[in-house]
């Protein structure tokens, strides 16, 4: 059980990562596009 709880913390760790990443790739391109 303490297994499945380490893999499921790890998952919503790459999950909040990966939407880090995608806010900043979104907020560059409406940076963007409000500019042009």
């Amino acid at each position: 059980m303490a297994q499945f709880e380490n893999i499921r913390s790890a998952v919503g760790a790459r999950a909040a990562q990966i939407d880090e990443g995608l806010r900043a790739h979104m907020n560059k391109v409406y940076g963007t596009m409000s500019v042009g």
